[in-house]
Formats: structure tokens, sequence, C-alpha cells
């Protein structure tokens, strides 16, 4: 075989083997810039009610893994977040959504956090458009993510990363409708009523991700939403019951408790916290 013949051939292996892809930068979005700037993590990830730390200890920059172009798509990844060095392209993916393909897990999805899965490409969803807990997050090249079912003993909810080849797209749930919480005044103790949610946006865009002491996983999101509101008033107990809407309020949850904290401000009364106390 000619030396240009061999040339030929290493220059199409070594063109297979380092594709021409653009570097990763982060997006312009704002909502995504915040919780880019606000959240620097340790990358000891959960992947079960056990607690098992299957990734190693370090300190990494928490940021969003992604690059996005001008044909509304995204390029994630593998490398970005510590996994195969692996690199999807993916379309119409919006920005509270969160993407799995292939070997490519978004690095913001832990167990112990309620998810709405969407399949890329359609508007289907997993589990006939319910928010589930998440439970698990299996190991290798095909992850199987398994959610909360109706029995202990048997449990269909689950699939597989590469189970479909345009990816999944996740959406936390931290609160949904005909929840009910109760109403505390500024200082969190004294109770003043309860709420229940009417109707809540199905974007709610993640702003924070702390680790805390306990290595549980809390999240800081931004929503809003509609209440029926029942307030009592001193020292008689009245009640007093309106519909109240709540813009763009900071919702707090943790992937190991059932209890989520939203601060909002009502009329009349001022800064109160909701608290799913009665779950």
């Amino acid at each position: 075989m000619s030396d240009f013949v061999n040339q030929e051939i290493a220059c199409l292996l070594n063109a297979l083997h380092q594709p021409d892809i653009p570097e990763p930068r982060i997006t312009d979005d704002p909502d995504w810039q915040e919780f880019i700037e606000s959240s620097t993590l340790r990358k000891t990830r959960d992947r079960s009610d056990q607690n098992v730390d299957v990734w190693p200890k370090m300190y990494i920059r928490a940021r969003v893994p992604s690059t996005e172009d001008n044909n509304n798509k995204v390029m994630v990844m593998g490398k970005n977040v510590n996994d195969a060095a692996t690199e999807y392209e993916i379309e119409n993916i919006q920005q509270h959504e969160m993407p799995v393909i292939g070997t490519f897990v978004d690095a913001r999805i832990f167990p112990g956090f309620r998810y709405t899965v969407r399949i890329l490409g359609t508007k289907n969803r997993q589990f006939g458009g319910k928010a589930l807990k998440l439970l698990s997050i299996g190991k290798g090249y095909g992850k199987r993510f398994t959610f909360k079912g109706p029995f202990l003993n048997h449990n269909e909810n689950y699939f597989w990363s590469d189970s479909h080849p345009d990816g999944y797209a996740f959406s936390i749930n931290a609160v949904a409708e005909e929840e009910e919480f109760g109403i505390y005044d500024t200082a969190g103790i004294r109770h003043i009523g309860h709420a229940i949610v009417v109707h809540v946006s199905e974007s709610q865009k993640e702003i924070s991700q702390t680790v805390k002491p306990d290595k549980s996983i809390e999240k800081q999101l931004r929503l809003s939403m509609r209440c029926s509101v029942k307030l009592m008033t001193q020292p008689r107990g009245l009640v007093s019951e309106k519909d109240i809407n709540f813009d763009n309020v900071v919702v707090t949850c943790n992937n190991r408790s059932e209890n989520v904290e939203i601060q909002v401000e009502l009329p009349f009364v001022g800064k109160c916290t909701l608290r799913s106390d009665t779950k």
C-alpha cells in the first residue's frame, strides 16, 4: 500500500476520532447565568436513597454543560459532567428543562426530587405526564432512571438514558396543583392560615443548588402560581379567603425532605412563608 494511501487513511481516522465540535460556552440566558454565578458545589452525587457516593469527590464550578447556537440547538458533552467523552446535539429544549441522552445526564438531576420527563422531539411525556419522585440513577453506559411507583414490590416506572435516540428533557417539579401549604408569619413561627395551589407555572426554573453539611442537596427555584388563601385574624379568629397570584417567588426544596418552603408577600400582612408541613 502506497504512502499516499496510508496518509489518507490516517487523516480519515484522525477526523473520526476528533470531530470538529465548537468549544462549550456558557449560555447568555439571564436565568441560567444566575444559576451559574451563584453555585459552586461539591461533586459528590447521591445516586440512590442510600446516599452512595459514586463519583469522586472534587470541587468543580457548577455550570450549564452545554453550548447553544443560532439554530436553537444545544451541544452537551460528557466531559463536562465527569462522564464518558461523548457529545450529543439536542434540538428544541426549553430553558427550564435538563437534558438526558445516551450516556449524558445533566449534572443538576438528583434523586429525591420530583420531575416530569418529556421525550425530546415530541410533546409526549413519560408516565402519563405525572411528576414523580426520582429514586435512583444507575451506573454504566445506559443509566437506568427509577421513579416512585404505586407498589413497593413491583415498579414499572423506569427507563434508560439511551432508551430513546433523541433523548429526554427533565423538568423539576417542587410545587404542584392542589397541594396545601401552611402560612407562617415573618419569623416562621406563628401559623396564620393556609393556602391551596390552584395553578402553578410549568416552568419552575432552578436558580441555585447547594450541598448541605449532611450531603443533602438543597435547590432554590423560581416560579409563579395562584393560590386560594385563607387567613385567620387575631384575636377573634375570623377567616378571610381569596385567590392571590404570586409571581416570580423563590421556592426552597431538599432531596431528603418532603417539605417545601416558599417566600411570599401577602396584602395587609407582609412577608410570609408558605410551608408544606401538611404533607
